[in-house]
């Protein structure tokens, strides 16, 4: 975390989000709530976290998403991408508490938890803004359906020994048609896993391009 203000912030509520097969993710959220609950804040959290976390928290509610001061992700790197989707563009800052096998996103170790949200309360810290990707996919039966992705997006032929034939457009304009195995868009973030795995070029964060 870097300096940028001094002034104290006052979390309307911070929404835990956890990895349930993590042994320590649960030990940290309870840390994570008496801290929170200590210092004047309300932990909330989603159903399913709250369940396989045995946390004892209110319910988050769509309005908390939308408002939150934090969301605190207690896991990997999946759950720091499970967090971003929750969020669904909400402009709600993420501080990821590593847990996980890696620890790409998730920069902080459990041992630094407290005094990471006593410096995130202090507003002495920077916000590091990623680059996000919203796909849309239409298929030739009419079906749609949505994503939005903070690393990247695989589009990949239903069955073995065919290809795939795609209409691609960016921003609503025509880009190309072509007939491969597949389709791989990867922002920055996702530069480092399956695109780099597939010889694509590393991304530097703040790059608001696509691979």
């Amino acid at each position: 975390m870097t300096a940028l203000a001094s002034k104290v912030i006052i979390a309307r509520k911070v929404i835990i989000v956890g990895h349930s097969e993590r042994p320590e993710a649960p030990v940290v959220a309870r840390q994570a709530i008496e801290w929170l609950r200590n210092h004047g804040h309300v932990p909330v959290a989603q159903a399913v976290d709250i369940q396989s976390l045995g946390l004892d928290v209110d319910l988050c509610t769509e309005t908390d998403i939308a408002s939150a001061e934090l969301v605190l992700s207690i896991g990997g790197d999946g759950t720091m991408l499970r967090s971003v989707t929750m969020l669904n563009g909400a402009a709600v800052p993420v501080l990821g508490i590593n847990v996980g096998l890696l620890g790409y996103l998730a920069e902080v170790e459990p041992e630094n938890l407290v005094p990471s949200l006593e410096r995130f309360f202090a507003g002495d810290f920077e916000i590091e803004k990623r680059l996000v990707i919203d796909v849309d996919v239409v298929k030739n039966n009419g079906s749609r359906s949505q994503w939005r992705a903070l690393n990247e997006a695989s589009f990949e032929k239903e069955r073995t020994g065919q290809t795939v034939r795609l209409a691609v457009s960016i921003d609503g304009a025509r880009f190309t048609t072509f007939q491969a195995d597949g389709l791989l868009v990867a922002t920055p973030t996702g530069s480092t896993a399956y695109s780099l795995s597939a010889r694509g070029p590393v991304g530097p964060f703040a790059c608001s391009r696509t691979n």
